[in-house]
């Protein structure tokens, strides 16, 4: 915590702008990213313990939950009892907050908030009628919510990661296919490839639609085939960058970061990007995009500097 206040404070001295806020979006919540990129399990509601084999139901974890400190780890830095006594109940109070029925009520809708940003473009093309895209918008809620919503119940049926993986990550996979397969059905084959595309290219989307939005107020918008196109083009040029390192790590890791803080993992926005946009893009459009490309390289570079300081104050 201490080295993301230090973020804060270099960056409060660094001239206000995109780059410098991106920048420091990247450097607090990077560790939460990687955390993502090996998620907490998931387990079905509908799942009970009676559904479990008896050997799963045999290593329930600490009331503090999965990872809760230990009270009795001995050392200098070890926390004392009590200490770790409130650091549990904390948890659990935690815990109870996010299953209250209130808390479920406000993160529901909070989150239909994220679809319509996520799935705008999505919806647009499907023109789904009223009650079809309500279907739709549940389900992608529903694929959202898969493994977020297992740790609660993981916690109430006292399972164990360490004994209980292969279980779990098992309902896992079964819990995404049969949400996949739902959402096959509601979309026919030609909806379901309009999806499987946009998701596909969410990471490019996001990227594009940012200069939509900084041209949307200038002389000169962007049409939604130039969108379509300049999407097009960042596509190529993150498929050709694959087998290139990532400086987020892992590809999803990568594209969530991407998607979350707005600073791609590697340039998307290249000169050859820049140079096949001037055949559909306007001299005043390509004059923006070369902007937001420097602003984009700006602060990946402030990222950059930003973990090797942190990586050389770690012991």
């Amino acid at each position: 915590m201490s080295q993301g206040k230090n973020v804060a404070i270099v960056l409060l001295s660094v001239t206000a702008g995109i780059t410098a806020f991106w920048a420091w979006r990247a450097e607090t919540e990077l560790a939460t990213l990687q955390a993502r990129s090996a998620p907490p399990p998931a387990i079905p509601k509908q799942t009970q313990r009676s559904d479990l084999p008896a050997n799963m139901l045999d290593s329930p974890e600490p009331k503090g939950g999965i990872g809760a400190v230990n009270s009795t780890s001995a050392g200098p830095d070890s926390a004392k009892p009590d200490d770790a006594s409130t650091e549990r109940r904390n948890i659990d109070e935690q815990h109870d907050l996010r299953e209250s029925p209130e808390f479920q009520r406000l993160q529901s809708l909070a989150r239909q908030g994220v679809l319509d940003i996520r799935y705008a473009d999505l919806f647009r093309k499907l023109n789904l009628p009223p009650d079809l895209l309500q279907k739709l918008k549940d389900l992608l809620l529903e694929k959202q919510n898969i493994r977020t919503d297992v740790f609660t119940a993981s916690r109430r049926e006292g399972l164990s990661i360490r004994n209980d993986r292969e279980l779990i990550d098992k309902l896992i996979q079964e819990n995404e296919s049969e949400n996949e397969a739902a959402l096959r059905s509601l979309l026919g084959e030609s909806g379901y490839d309009t999806y499987l595309e946009h998701e596909s290219n969410q990471v490019d989307r996001a990227i594009a639609n940012r200069l939509d939005r900084r041209l949307s107020y200038t002389a000169t918008p962007l049409s939604e085939t130039q969108n379509d196109q300049l999407v097009a083009l960042i596509t190529a040029e993150r498929v050709a960058q694959k087998s290139q390192p990532s400086a987020w790590g892992t590809s999803a890791a990568a594209d969530q970061a991407t998607l979350e803080l707005g600073i791609p993992s590697q340039p998307l926005i290249t000169d050859s990007v820049i140079a096949q946009a001037r055949g559909f893009l306007t001299p005043a459009q390509v004059e923006v995009l070369t902007q937001f490309q420097a602003e984009l390289n700006a602060g990946m570079e402030m990222a950059r500097l930003m973990r090797e300081q942190g990586a050389r104050r770690r012991p």
